[in-house]
């Protein structure tokens, strides 16, 4: 999981900005909620997700560095 949505923002398929739901990621990739959440957990960690709280979950805008 969390190296398909790593592959999918470094490859721009999902754009800075855009507003990630963990329920319909879960559903897009047929899993429960907790493996995305782990991955959303690492992918904040890595500086590609960014958690607003009460607000939710973003792509962050990437150098090409």
């Amino acid at each position: 999981m969390h190296l398909a949505l790593r592959r999918r923002i470094l490859r721009n398929e999902l754009a800075p900005g855009t507003r990630m739901s963990e329920i319909d990621t879960a559903a897009d990739y047929e899993v429960s909620r907790q493996p995305v959440r782990e991955a959303f957990i690492k992918l904040a960690e890595e500086g590609l997700l960014e958690v607003r709280p009460q607000r939710g979950t973003f792509v962050r805008k990437i150098s090409i560095k």
